[in-house]
Order: C-alpha cells, then structure tokens, then sequence
C-alpha cells in the first residue's frame, strides 16, 4: 500500500488518475481552504471510496463529499463520478485499513494519505503489518 506524507499546508504530489481508495490518516487540524483543496487532488485523481481516520474526520468526509458535488454541478452524480466516504473517529487505524482493503475488493489500489508535519513511523508499521497480515 503506497504512504503518502502530505504535511499541512504543502502541494500534493502529481496523482495518476485512477480509480483508487484512499485512507486520509489526519494527525492534526488543517486549514479547511487547504483541506478542500486535497480533497478536490483526491478526486481528481480518480478516489472512489476516501475513509476519513483521525482528527477532524468527518470534516474530511464532508470536504470530499462537496468536491464530488461541485464536480457534477451540484446535479445526479453518475456513478462512474460516485465517491463513497466514511469516516472513522472511534476504530483502530487497523481496521479502519482492513476495510479499506474490503472495499477495494482488490479491484483498485488502497492509498493512506498521511496528514501530519513529521513523517510517523508508525502509519508505516501498520501499512507493513496489514500487507503482511
């Protein structure tokens, strides 16, 4: 599973569009302009299923449901523009990774964008673990 460290504030790094699930690992609170702005990157680049984990997760869920909306002129989403979101407060990373992994149905790629100044070591472990697993 790729790692994405997308400290806060910074320029996402070019994203092949494709179809993908991503897990926003969010360690602290953003500005919500810039959180927008990552949320529109993940759409852009092909998200169809973004689980939101840790701090302000259910602002990650909505700022990507509004990029979705925008996107399809606040009209019918087809489902081929379709984002699922969830959001995840209260569940270990691992599991929140599992479901990822679920929903993917290894039909498409699962993505963690780690949102925090400092690299953590410890997202890594688990994304290590969870491909070990």
């Amino acid at each position: 599973m790729p790692l994405i460290h997308l400290p806060p504030g910074t320029i996402p790094p070019p994203m092949a569009a494709m179809p993908h699930t991503a897990v926003v690992a969010a360690g602290v609170a953003v500005d919500p302009g810039w959180r927008a702005a990552v949320a529109a990157w993940l759409v852009d680049g092909g998200c169809r299923w973004m689980l939101a984990w840790g701090t302000d997760a259910s602002a990650w869920d909505d700022a990507v449901d509004w990029v979705v909306l925008e996107r399809c002129g606040f009209a019918d989403i087809p489902e081929d523009r379709m984002v699922m979101t969830t959001w995840h407060d209260d569940e270990p990373l691992d599991e929140v990774l599992d479901f990822a992994h679920a929903v993917g149905d290894g039909e498409r790629p699962v993505v963690l964008v780690d949102i925090h100044p400092d690299p953590r070591p410890w997202i890594a472990a688990a994304i290590t673990a969870r491909d070990q697993a």
